[in-house]
């Protein structure tokens, strides 16, 4: 067998093994969305599945200030601060697709599961 053949057969059984893993215990790769934000306004849309918001700005409460949304049926503004108490945020989600305006505190870069 030459050094090719063992590469190969190296790369379908490391394959295989990622495969099984998939399979048995629900491990898959993730994919990160990484936005870019710069102190002041933001307007971005949410790329993500729709979810919950205040799992996606844990760790941020000292770069993010406030997340806006305009709900489109009532036209009222809903909104959401990492370092405010849940109780004072009436934004409880991010719709996929959905414009969202974040005023950042500093420049950082916000990541979140695709």
């Amino acid at each position: 067998m030459t050094k090719d053949e063992k590469i190969a057969i190296g790369v379908i059984a490391a394959s295989a093994v990622g495969i099984l893993l998939i399979k048995l215990f629900g491990i898959e790769e993730k994919e990160y969305v990484n936005v870019e934000l710069v102190a002041g306004g933001n307007t971005i849309v949410f790329q993500g599945s729709t979810r919950e918001i205040a799992p996606a700005f844990v760790g941020y409460e000292d770069k993010i200030q406030a997340v806006w949304y305009q709900d489109p049926d009532t036209g009222n503004f809903l909104g959401y601060s990492p370092s405010a108490p849940e109780w004072a945020n009436d934004l409880k989600w991010l719709i996929q697709g959905a414009t969202y305006e974040i005023t950042a505190i500093v420049n950082c870069v916000w990541s979140y599961l695709r």
